[in-house]
């Protein structure tokens, strides 16, 4: 990576051209004003992170993949001067910003490289570590990023129990209107419970220990998760005059989805810690 200061002066057309000839993949913040197929070109100045995979130097375009001014992903081209201007903007102007997060400065530029011959780690007794961490919120803080500890400390939840931070943020919806937490957040507690299933199943084929019955409980775990995403986001999505970032404002819906959430986090470490007994009673 290259952080904000060292980027002072560099010509960035022939850095990103160089780590391409590289074969390594780029990211850099960029000022959205200029980049046309953003949805705040030409009205807001605003630093995104752009992620930009090649170039033709006869067309002076950078090929890139991205949200387009209707905020759909896809692959978007963007030319030199557009990159240039946006990086200038960035760069040199940067006060118009105000404060930037530690993570734009120390990551203004990264080079990314693909990893080669990468092994999976399906090692029993690893994955049943890490399910016993999160199931007993174990506190892991070498596991803090080094700019999120500069941005904002190392006091930090961990495992089962960021999911009762996430219900402390709705309670504050539901009766101050305080605005702490959005779709996303129920969204990532739900794949988490997808990727968890995954996990116990994949040992359960492995071992072939007798865990079917608490696998189901789980099951119902995953489940009350997924209609607490599907009630959010159709509830986000029916109001016209937010997008799927802002406020849920409908107080029935919110108090519907803490009560799945209340259930998920009463139930999911004790369901866990049953499984890792279980299996390891199975395999010694």
């Amino acid at each position: 990576r290259i952080n904000l200061n060292e980027l002072e002066g560099i010509d960035i057309i022939s850095l990103i051209q160089n780590t391409l000839n590289q074969k390594k993949y780029v990211t850099l913040f960029l000022d959205e004003y200029y980049m046309d197929k953003t949805a705040l070109a030409g009205k807001k100045h605003h630093l995104a992170e752009f992620f930009i995979y090649g170039y033709d130097d006869e067309k002076r375009i950078f090929y890139t993949v991205g949200f387009n001014s209707s905020e759909f992903f896809g692959q978007l081209t963007y030319s030199y001067n557009a990159v240039i201007k946006a990086h200038d903007s960035f760069v040199n102007d940067r006060e118009k910003f105000g404060e930037l997060p530690v993570w734009v400065i120390w990551y203004a530029f990264s080079k990314i490289k693909k990893k080669e011959n990468i092994k999976e780690n399906s090692d029993i007794k690893t994955i049943l570590c890490e399910l016993e961490e999160y199931a007993s919120s174990t506190e892991m803080k070498q596991k803090l990023r080094s700019e999120i500890i500069e941005g904002r400390g190392n006091i930090a939840v961990y495992g089962a129990d960021c999911q009762n931070e996430i219900i402390k943020s709705l309670y504050e919806m539901l009766n101050n209107d305080k605005f702490y937490t959005d779709y996303r957040h129920v969204h990532l507690l739900y794949e988490h419970k997808k990727i968890v299933l995954e996990k116990m199943r994949y040992i359960e084929n492995v071992t072939k220990a007798d865990v079917s019955e608490i696998i189901d409980r789980y099951k119902s775990v995953m489940k009350k998760t997924e209609l607490a995403k599907v009630f959010f986001l159709k509830a986000i999505m029916s109001d016209n005059e937010t997008d799927l970032y802002d406020q849920l404002k409908n107080k029935p819906i919110i108090s519907k989805i803490i009560k799945f959430l209340e259930d998920v986090s009463n139930n999911e470490p004790a369901i866990l810690l049953d499984f890792i007994s279980k299996v390891k009673e199975c395999c010694n």
